[in-house]
Formats: C-alpha cells, sequence, structure tokens
C-alpha cells in the first residue's frame, strides 16, 4: 500500500450529509489545516486521537499520516487548507512548530466568527482570477496562521475512551520503541486485553492493521535516518527494527513508492 496522496487543492470545503469514513490512512507532502464548520468528527493524526466539535482548528504536519472518521457523525461541513512550508516563509515557521506540537485549537465560541470571516476572505481570493489575489491569499493565510496561535490547546484529551486511550498509547509507545520487537501479541499483553479486541480497536481507530502501523513507524524512522546520516540500507533497517535487510527493502518500496537505495540518494541533507 503506497500511504501517499497529492492529488488536492490549496483551499476545499465540503459537506457531508451522511455517514463517511476516510477509505484508507495516508500521508500528505504537504501540510494540511483542517476546519471543522459545523458537526462533529474523530481524527487520527500520527499518534494521537483527537475528538473535534464544529469550531475546531487541527494542524496535519506534512509526513504524518492521518485518518477521519465520520462514520458516527452525519451533517458535517469542513474547511481544509492545503499549504507547503514555503507559502508561509521562514519568518512563521515558529507559529507553524508550535501548532505541529499542539495541533488542536478550540476555538472560544465568541472568536469563532472572526475566523469564519477571515476563512470566507481565504475562499473569496483562493477563487478570483482579480489582481493581487494570490498576493491577499497569501497574507490572509498568515494572519489566520498567527490568529491560531494564540488558541493551542494543552489539555489531556480527557474526552476519548478507555478504548482509544489504549489505541493512542500503544501508538505512541510503538512510536518510540519501534527498535523492540514488536507485534499483536506482544502491545495486546501490554495492555492486558486479548489480542482480538486490540486488533479490533486499533484498526478501528486507526484505519490499519497493528503490523501495518509498527512497519509505517520504522519506515518513517527509516526515511529520518536516510536523510540525517550515511548509513547504509541494511544498518538503517537493523536501527529500525527490521531483522531482515531484503523484508525492510520490500517494506519501504511499498509504502514510499520507491526502493530504500534510490530513497537515501534522492534525499541526503548532509
Amino acid at each position: 500500500m503506497n500511504f501517499t496522496e497529492e492529488d488536492v487543492s490549496f483551499f476545499q470545503r465540503q459537506k457531508y450529509n451522511s455517514l463517511f469514513l476516510m477509505p484508507t490512512t495516508h500521508i500528505h507532502e504537504h501540510n494540511e489545516l483542517y476546519f471543522l464548520v459545523s458537526g462533529q468528527t474523530e481524527y487520527f493524526v500520527g499518534t494521537s486521537i483527537y475528538r473535534i466539535n464544529d469550531g475546531d482548528f487541527i494542524l496535519i504536519p506534512k509526513g504524518v499520516f492521518h485518518r477521519t472518521d465520520n462514520s458516527r457523525f452525519p451533517n458535517l461541513e469542513r474547511i481544509l487548507i492545503n499549504f507547503d512550508d514555503e507559502f508561509l516563509g521562514e519568518e512563521y515557521a515558529p507559529y507553524l512548530a508550535e501548532m505541529t506540537a499542539n495541533p488542536h485549537i478550540r476555538l472560544p465560541e465568541n472568536e469563532i466568527p472572526r475566523f469564519l470571516r477571515l476563512l470566507q476572505k481565504i475562499e473569496q481570493e483562493t477563487n478570483s482570477d482579480q489582481k493581487g489575489c494570490n498576493e491577499l491569499t497569501q497574507l490572509y493565510f498568515k494572519e489566520l496562521i498567527v490568529m491560531l496561535s494564540r488558541h493551542r490547546r494543552t489539555d489531556d484529551f480527557s474526552e476519548l475512551t478507555s478504548a482509544q486511550q489504549i489505541v493512542q498509547d500503544a501508538a505512541r509507545y510503538i512510536n518510540l520503541n519501534y527498535r523492540k520487537p514488536l507485534n499483536l501479541e506482544v502491545l495486546a499483553q501490554k495492555y492486558s486485553v486479548s489480542e482480538g479486541y486490540f486488533s479490533k480497536i486499533f484498526k478501528n481507530y486507526t484505519g490499519i492493521r497493528v503490523r501495518e502501523y509498527i512497519n509505517l513507524s520504522r519506515v518513517l524512522a527509516a526515511k529520518d535516518l536516510f536523510e540525517t546520516t550515511d548509513l547504509q540500507v541494511t544498518e538503517v533497517a537493523f536501527e529500525c527494527g527490521f531483522n531482515d535487510s531484503n523484508y525492510f527493502s520490500e517494506v519501504f518500496k511499498k509504502i514510499t513508492g520507491v526502493s530504500p537505495k534510490k530513497y537515501s540518494l534522492n534525499n541526503k541533507s548532509i
């Protein structure tokens, strides 16, 4: 399975009048800012599950796998803004870093109309062909990012159910311990539940099986090593928890679409 999905536009507004479940967990090579105009949904982002209410924003940074679950919440309207780091510029990198650290933003009710007006301006300029529309779009979006930095959430996500808490904790454990031997049996024992129950709730909330998630976490770690070190493919495979470099190469290509060797050659940053 290739988890990348790149056929997107800058500004998207969409309504859902029936139940909807994003078919696959996927990754973008751009940042995605999600705003829920009306309704309620749940979002799995990287290692966390978020309950999103109307008036909430959530940032999905580039390279982070995610999935929306509207399967229990009909009559929803959302806005997506897709952007590259370069669109904001280096001077806005600190704002983006803050939002990446605390991506869920719940606005005070009295502030929501102000943000809706700004989103409307961005939408109008995005669809305009008048002189300076691109510049105004960029300026309005920068204003939005600065305003959002004032409303970042730092709560403990107490809205989650016990099953969601298990899945979220397990996802974080996997991402911190991907070098260790990990499988369904190990994780089910860790959380004192049956393998069948753990497998079911993990797939329900993340959109992928436990083994797929473990492999995906290891591949993302491998990508980082290829970009920042001179380690060879076999060395990276073992550093990231794979005991077989051939299997590592197979999984890496299945997820990224390219071989580890080709990715290493094309993405060196040192």
